[in-house]
């Protein structure tokens, strides 16, 4: 019988380079036992879609936020593998649930995505750095959230300037400016 002063003891004595080896196959074999686990990657049929204010909002809308937000999503060839397939999974679920493109009866909130959109939390960082055709310009941004506001929110709202604050001069001071705040 050993004791565990004895069994710990041979870890100590054990080869640097022959614990490396044995960690590096455990972590292999690891890796190929979690693949087993695979949550179903799929896209739902396509019910319907927005009635797009123009063809552009789609393209930059389907760029930056149809892999998460719609039943059109287009998997890479590393979904295939766990742990990045779980992630993928999980992604694609989330924006799902809080907006679908794909879904007529999707409750969807202009005010919400304009506000992901401008404070650069949608696209996901994660996404971004993986689909580098999902980063838009700030020029892409402004028209997007013009093409959101027109296609989802009222017409007064997408005619506003895309920034939330305007600069108008001050009536009688020349040469000063003050920021007001845009609530047209």
């Amino acid at each position: 019988m050993l004791s565990g002063r004895s069994f710990f003891g041979k870890f100590k004595r054990m080869d640097k380079t022959k614990l490396l080896k044995r960690s590096a196959w455990g972590l292999v074999g690891m890796l190929l036992l979690i693949q087993v686990i695979r949550p179903t990657l799929g896209n739902p049929s396509i019910s319907a879609e927005p009635k797009w204010d123009s063809p552009r909002t789609r393209e930059l809308v389907q760029r930056a936020c149809f892999d998460c937000h719609s039943n059109q999503v287009r998997y890479p060839w590393y979904s295939q593998v766990a742990p990045v397939r779980w992630l993928l999974w999980n992604h694609v679920q989330e924006g799902r649930e809080k907006l679908n493109f794909s879904q007529p009866d999707s409750d969807v909130d202009a005010d919400d995505i304009v506000e992901a959109i401008r404070s650069n939390e949608m696209p996901l960082w994660d996404y971004s750095l993986l689909h580098p055709a999902s980063r838009l310009t700030p020029a892409e941004k402004d028209s997007l959230v013009v093409g959101v506001l027109r296609t989802f929110g009222n017409e007064a709202d997408s005619n506003s300037e895309s920034d939330s604050t305007k600069v108008v001069d001050k009536p009688g001071r020349a040469g000063e400016r003050e920021e007001k705040e845009d609530r047209d």
